[in-house]
């Protein structure tokens, strides 16, 4: 009975470890999800309002952006917009494709002529979206093996117990 016990939580711990396996899988979609949306919203207050980086920085709010630590980095590193964007950058789970084109536009924040500003941005944005749509169709099978992993893992040790 001891035995059987056992095996069943040692399946049921490693069903739990592989959803939380997934999750954090998802959490790549999330991030690229946050980081179009704000980059939108620095398009248009960049274009629009032509307001400075550190005060678009400071007013913007996003749930998810702020949790993981990108906002507050952007806004403690203010007056460096550069170095304050490649500190938020890496605290986001980023796939290193749109790492690399985050990096890439974050290096020119505050040095570019209004126009091409806008135009960098933009890219980026069509850069995120290609990377999200990309994800959306792989995330969910990849989510479900990763699962499905997990779980195998936690049966084969079940039996190996018992």
């Amino acid at each position: 009975m001891t035995k059987l016990f056992g095996a069943c939580l040692v399946v049921t711990c490693a069903w739990a470890a592989g959803f939380a396996a997934a999750r954090t899988e998802g959490e790549k979609l999330r991030a690229v999800n946050a980081l179009h949306g704000f980059i939108g919203r620095l398009e248009r207050e960049i274009s629009a309002a032509r307001t400075p980086l550190k005060d678009i920085f400071a007013a913007e709010s996003d749930e998810y952006l702020e949790a993981r630590g990108f906002l507050p980095a952007l806004r403690a590193g203010a007056e460096d917009p550069r170095a304050a964007w490649a500190n938020a950058l890496r605290k986001l789970p980023l796939e290193a494709g749109a790492y690399a084109e985050a990096a890439a536009f974050g290096s020119t924040l505050g040095l570019l002529p209004l126009a091409e500003q806008r135009a960098a941005a933009a890219s980026l944005r069509e850069a995120l979206a290609e990377e999200r749509d990309s994800l959306a169709k792989k995330l969910p099978p990849k989510q479900k093996s990763i699962r499905a992993a997990y779980l195998l893992c936690g049966l084969l040790a079940a039996i190996i117990l018992i």
